[in-house]
């Protein structure tokens, strides 16, 4: 039950109930039946589940060092038993994840469901290609390439610089 709804359809019901079974809303109203056994929640306002529009908060540490990388895919970095709690507690319930932050061409992003059962969470695998512009991508990290065996005739090379591709 709660005082106000915001449905996301632009309608505030004041006063309503939200019937919730199996996870998911099955109807929202003012004069919904109780099923029995249910367990009921008072609170002054409910609102739809909101969307983080740019998250890595669900893949590792680092960043690929190839400047372009359109074959990258967030959802393969994802940990689909990431425990949420603290984007859920502010009422984010889904996430875009981005593939990464520091090339031009970052690769796919995902979305995801903050809860759930892990096999359902990835809603979208390949949501985008994302493509940077701005100050992150114009000084792309050097590529290091070192031989299989350095030795003396074959020692260990400086990095390739790479440069922005907008330039």
């Amino acid at each position: 039950r709660a005082g106000r709804i915001h449905t996301g359809t632009g309608e505030v019901l004041e006063g309503g109930a939200i019937l919730i079974e199996g996870g998911r809303i099955t109807a929202i109203g003012r004069d919904l039946a109780v099923p029995p056994g249910a367990e009921v929640l008072e609170v002054p306002v409910a609102i739809p589940g909101l969307v983080d529009a740019h998250a890595d908060v669900l893949l590792g540490p680092g960043d690929a060092e190839a400047a372009v990388a359109p074959d990258l895919r967030a959802a393969d970095g994802i940990d689909p038993y990431a425990d949420h709690r603290r984007e859920l507690s502010g009422g984010v319930t889904s996430l875009y994840v981005a593939p990464g932050e520091r090339r031009a061409v970052a690769g796919l992003g995902a979305v995801v469901k903050t809860a759930g059962p892990p096999e359902r969470r990835l809603v979208r695998e390949r949501a985008a290609l994302e493509i940077r512009l701005g100050e992150a991508p114009k000084d792309p990290p050097v590529i290091f390439e070192p031989p299989l065996v350095p030795s003396a005739k074959e020692p260990l090379p400086p990095g390739i610089p790479q440069l922005p591709g907008t330039r």
